[in-house]
């Protein structure tokens, strides 16, 4: 894993959407032991470096198979598509199969070679099945760091 070891300050809503994701995820039959909370993720480009908590992971065989990223945009969730698509195409090599947006009222399912989404409820969370999820990752370079990297430093800077 790529991600920073830091120690991560948590604060009420860190902690709040952490134990809700993980409550949704146990639900679906993930192993306590597969789901990582508050992970930390510094990203630097430009010589500007952002430090991001994660509130949940899914973890199996070593490997990230799905990222959560939170936003509490309540209209508007999907501007963040492009972000979440980025930061989990940058978080670990190979890259996670998936990647979750949410607010906890939406979720947003992305698979992350195709790019493609899927918009809905909880019901877009995967069951746990490790032989879907532990598919043979892809090795080709499907996308190019540089402009993955580009586009998560405009997202988190602001434009």
């Amino acid at each position: 894993m790529e991600h920073c070891p830091r120690k991560v300050d948590k604060t009420s809503l860190d902690k709040e959407v952490a134990k809700k994701l993980k409550e949704l995820f146990l639900a679906k039959g993930y192993p306590e032991h597969s789901l990582k909370t508050f992970v930390p993720f510094t990203f630097t480009f430009n010589d500007a470096t952002f430090n991001l908590i994660l509130p949940l992971i899914v973890e199996l065989e070593e490997r990230c198979i799905l990222l959560c990223h939170y936003r509490s945009s309540t209209r508007g969730l999907l501007s963040f598509e492009r972000e979440a698509l980025a930061l989990a195409r940058l978080f670990s090599s190979p890259p996670p199969k998936y990647a979750l947006l949410t607010n906890l009222q939406m979720f947003v399912l992305i698979d992350i070679r195709s790019g493609k989404y899927e918009i809905g409820g909880v019901e877009k969370i995967p069951d746990y099945n490790p032989n879907v999820l532990l598919a043979q990752p892809f090795d080709d370079a499907i996308f190019d760091p540089n402009i993955e990297k580009r586009l998560l430093y405009l997202y988190l800077s602001g434009g």
